[in-house]
């Protein structure tokens, strides 16, 4: 509990030392200088690489962890608790690192990669087990939705994986341009860039 409060505190002390290096300096002999607190800073909404990282990994530990203590032992809500918590904290958990480093466009596309593959997997595994005969042998339709429900498991995890693993290289970069066309009030076509 100490080492998650330990990092859930790292962003307060990196957008810290990021203001404290912002500030303007006066020297004594400059009589154009302008009073530090009367100068707006410019905060950077943006935590730093790392920062990301570890905002990233407690989003994805955390609702586990607050399921499993806050739910009775060897019970029924205690199943269905975990499992909201896993589900939860590997479908929001890496976005909300990439977001908190700036990096909405991958944040998206990862969350979006991730609930489709855990939506994948939770209804072919239902399907699978509806279909499930409790035979000697599995129906074809069983183990091809269990299958399918393998393979989006697979896909959620793997989306996991890859956004915690660049969310120190993708935050670090920033955000790259994009460009794109829109059509003006006059009716013409125009680029636009956004930085």
């Amino acid at each position: 509990m100490v080492a998650m409060l330990a990092v859930l505190s790292c962003p307060a002390f990196v957008r810290d030392a990021h203001a404290a290096g912002d500030t303007p300096a006066a020297t004594p002999g400059d009589s154009g200088a302008v009073p530090a607190g009367s100068v707006p800073m410019q905060k950077s909404k943006a935590l730093a690489p790392m920062a990301a990282l570890g905002v990233g990994l407690v989003a994805t530990v955390a609702p586990i962890m607050l399921a499993y203590g806050l739910t009775e032992r060897d019970s029924r809500a205690e199943d269905v608790g975990l499992f909201v918590g896993v589900a939860a904290g590997a479908i929001a958990g890496p976005a909300v690192g990439l977001w908190s480093g700036g990096r909405g466009d991958l944040a998206k596309r990862g969350l979006l990669a991730r609930t489709i593959g855990a939506g994948v997997c939770l209804g072919a595994m239902g399907l699978s087990s509806a279909t499930w005969d409790n035979g000697n042998q599995a129906p074809v339709l069983t183990v091809t939705f269990a299958i399918l429900g393998t393979l989006g498991g697979l896909m959620t995890a793997a989306s996991l994986f890859h956004d915690l693993s660049i969310t120190p290289s993708a935050t670090s970069q920033g955000r790259p341009p994009s460009v794109g066309l829109h059509v003006r009030s006059d009716g013409l076509l125009a680029v636009r860039v956004r930085f």
